[in-house]
């Protein structure tokens, strides 16, 4: 696991009621308001 801590924050936006996270690192991240039907649990 990567423990490197960056100087630069990620970029957070809304759009279309997506939040968009992007990040150092080449993270990219998008996370919508609806819940799973099913959990990966099952």
């Amino acid at each position: 696991m990567d423990d490197k801590v960056y100087d630069e924050p990620s970029e957070v936006e809304a759009e279309d009621g997506v939040v968009v996270v992007n990040g150092p690192d080449a993270v990219d991240v998008q996370l919508t308001p609806r819940r799973p039907t099913k959990s990966p649990n099952g």
